[in-house]
């Protein structure tokens, strides 16, 4: 049996790709810093379970997490999926706000994938890690400054590291998880997702569409096809504005 790594597992997206994960027959090692909604998650998983409290902001923490991992066995998926989310225009935002954002959303990952790597690497057995970034790691929103700035790092740290271990670990791949309004605590929502919107997609359905994707050996995931006209409309206002190709 191979393992599923889910960060921040407590609630929203990571509490539904660990489910989702359990549900496809994989043992499921997730940690979060809410212990009490990470037992919540454990009594919706049924299989071998792994379940500790980390702060991915500490290094230390995270390599002794994946140490204890590495004992249940391969590691197929490692979603680098915790993540926070604190609203504000850079002028008016605290810096502790900032810090915090930075920390989790580029430092956690970062600290995530650098306590793994060495052990999927020694490994035989395939490999996907799957970094969680945000529609915003493509379109820079108003009043997200600092939160687009770290997803959009992910984009780039997504990309470059793919191509490293293409050339030196092609067993290992790369996806970069770019979900839409999703219904979470992050988006007004219960950590199940009850509360949020109606437009917004449940976080069960956001989960077995990035599982999906991973079967599919995809590097970019997304949950709302109506993304791509944004996107492309980014693009071309880009090359516009830059060598005065687009509109």
């Amino acid at each position: 049996m191979t393992v599923a790594v889910v960060t921040g597992a407590a609630s929203g997206i990571g509490r539904a790709l660990a489910i989702e994960a359990a549900r496809r027959g994989m043992a499921v090692a997730m940690c979060d810093v809410d212990a009490a909604g990470l037992e919540a998650t454990r009594e919706r998983i049924e299989g071998p379970v792994l379940m500790r409290a980390v702060d991915v902001r500490d290094p230390d923490a995270v390599r002794a997490f994946a140490a204890q991992v590495a004992e249940l066995g391969p590691v197929s998926r490692l979603f680098a999926n915790a993540g926070i989310l604190r609203a504000g225009s850079v002028g008016e935002q605290p810096v502790d706000d900032w810090g915090l954002m930075i920390d989790v959303n580029l430092r956690g990952v970062i600290h995530c994938i650098q306590a793994f790597l060495p052990g999927l690497r020694a490994q035989t057995d395939p490999a996907r890690i799957v970094i969680t970034g945000s529609q915003a790691s493509l379109i820079a929103y108003p009043r997200l400054p600092i939160y687009s700035a770290t997803k959009h790092a992910l984009w780039g740290l997504a990309e470059a590291l793919r191509d490293d271990l293409a050339a030196s670990a092609p067993r290992i791949g790369i996806s970069l998880l770019c979900p839409g309004a999703v219904a979470s605590p992050m988006t007004g929502g219960s950590a199940d997702g009850e509360g949020a919107r109606e437009t917004y997609m449940a976080p069960a359905d956001a989960a077995r569409l990035a599982h999906d994707a991973v079967d599919a050996g995809r590097f970019w995931i997304f949950t709302h096809p109506q993304f791509r006209e944004a996107f492309e409309a980014r693009l071309a206002r880009i090359a516009g504005e830059a060598w005065g190709t687009g509109s």
